[in-house]
């Protein structure tokens, strides 16, 4: 089936097509420039969708895989919106995956990590659930863009692979509504999605 994909839980945003289990085409962009300057992500994220529907129409795409998080909120939420409005137009099914999930299949580790802003986001596979955590477990893959874009790399194999077991289908686009500080605080009942 002909997927349009979309990463933008990283400084670099990902948007590709593929088709059974092979990249067609993918596009990295990051939005941190050389002199550190950071840049929109919607931009970007319009600026290479254009640069991919000039070649593979997304007319002819049958499923968006969007990245979900854990990640960069704002740039999470951009995504959602743009493959959300391109699924309804184009009545595309939808499907959705978490970056430390893929990179846990992608590295073969039971535990894949995050760290951001000095909170540590941790993915246990054998628990299938991301948390926070004081302490980086043993063994865990720390994301980092190097070791993360070579997971990108493997993604339409591993989907292939696994019979679709690490993209969930589903009707609505809806990337975390609290940022990675505010994790622990909302699993703890402090907060709720409806008090954010």
């Amino acid at each position: 089936m002909r997927t349009l994909f979309i990463d933008a839980s990283t400084t670099t945003i990902f948007v590709g097509v593929f088709e059974e289990g092979k990249w067609l085409k993918l596009i990295r962009r990051d939005t941190i420039t050389d002199a550190g300057i950071q840049l929109g992500a919607l931009e970007i994220l319009f600026e290479v969708a254009k640069e991919i529907f000039a070649e593979f129409p997304l007319a002819e795409m049958k499923r968006i895989a969007l990245c979900t998080g854990p990640g960069r909120l704002m740039s999470l939420r951009v995504a959602a919106v743009a493959a959300n409005q391109w699924s309804v137009e184009n009545k595309m099914e939808r499907a959705v995956y978490n970056s430390l999930e893929l990179l846990s299949i992608a590295t073969q580790k039971s535990t894949a990590v995050e760290i951001r802003a000095g909170t540590i986001v941790v993915w246990n596979k054998d628990e299938a659930k991301v948390e926070i955590s004081n302490k980086i477990p043993e063994a865990a893959e720390v994301l980092t863009l190097k070791n993360y874009e070579a997971a990108i790399q493997k993604f339409p194999e591993i989907l292939l692979k696994s019979g679709g077991k690490i993209v969930l289908t589903t009707s609505t686009f809806d990337p975390p509504l609290y940022a990675p500080n505010d994790y622990a605080l909302a699993k703890s009942g402090a907060i709720s999605k409806e008090n954010r």
